[in-house]
């Protein structure tokens, strides 16, 4: 091996260090930006998961809202069809008024008497010839 020069031995050195400077800073760069993709995806990951567990909370909580909406549902049809079964036994009793529906009056004669009317000439009956 041949001894190198002063000069050719800066040069060299200085290069190398050049190169392991970008290097260091290259990989420093990619460690980083992957360091950073992982903590962003666990991030999402944890979002979509506070998020899906809020929608199955919201979602539990719609279903104890529908239950108790058709337990007052199927109340209230009940009392409709109880107020239906109330009125139709109603419809269905005899009549209890001392005049059966289907009997008229006795007296054809009105109740009361109308007024009569008084006779006001025609402007030609007042008016002589």
């Amino acid at each position: 091996i041949r001894p190198l020069s002063e000069s050719k031995a800066i040069e060299l050195g200085s290069n190398f260090i050049a190169e392991t400077f970008v290097f260091g800073v290259a990989a420093g760069l990619l460690i980083w930006d992957s360091w950073r993709t992982r903590r962003k995806e666990a991030s999402r990951r944890e979002d979509v998961a506070d998020r899906i567990e809020s929608n199955e909370a919201k979602i539990s909580e719609l279903e104890a809202a529908l239950e108790s909406l058709k337990a007052k549902e199927a109340k209230l049809e009940a009392a409709l069809a109880k107020s239906s079964e109330v009125k139709g036994n109603f419809r269905h009793q005899p009549e209890t008024s001392a005049r059966k529906p289907d009997t008229k009056p006795k007296s054809k004669a009105p109740l009361h008497k109308p007024p009569e009317k008084k006779h006001v000439p025609k402007h030609s009956e007042t008016v002589p010839a």
